[in-house]
């Protein structure tokens, strides 16, 4: 039976860190097939999963990952596993650092017509509350002229 290489071991095998302690030390492994991050199989060949490699490196290098907490990538380098570059934040506050349609969306602060939406996000709600009411008056006209 062959022996099995620590798993800490076959992470920094497969590590590039040729640009240095500041640049993004990129996984030259396997990823995942939609967002591309690192992932390495851990535990006895019975008993076997496969975890982020970004995780790995930095419970190896920092310390756990606070609970509750993710990591995200500053670097927005999903293949990065350098911990310099991997912040723990929640959930939420990683998906609006992002570039997701709902993250942009979140970060408006005016709407298409220029109104302030700081209001309507503090009353809770999604849309500008000027525009629609502009849309609700011009839809009420309409139906009352029968157009």
């Amino acid at each position: 039976m062959r022996k099995r290489i620590p798993v800490e071991e076959r992470l920094w095998r497969k590590v590039d860190k040729s640009g240095g302690p500041e640049a993004c030390w990129i996984w030259m492994g396997a990823t995942t097939g939609t967002m591309g991050y690192g992932v390495i199989q851990v535990g006895t060949h019975d008993a076997s999963k496969h975890t982020r490699v970004h995780r790995l490196a930095y419970e190896l290098l920092v310390g756990p990952i606070p609970e509750g907490l993710v990591l995200d990538h500053t670097c927005r380098v999903t293949r990065c596993v350098n911990p310099a570059h991997l912040e723990p934040v929640t959930f939420k506050e990683n998906v609006l650092r992002g570039d997701s349609m709902s993250a942009r969306w979140a970060r408006r602060t005016h709407c298409d017509a220029g109104h302030d939406l700081a209001e309507d996000r503090a009353a809770g709600r999604k849309r500008c509350r000027l525009c629609q009411n502009e849309w609700h008056l011009k839809r009420y006209h309409a139906r009352k002229r029968g157009d």
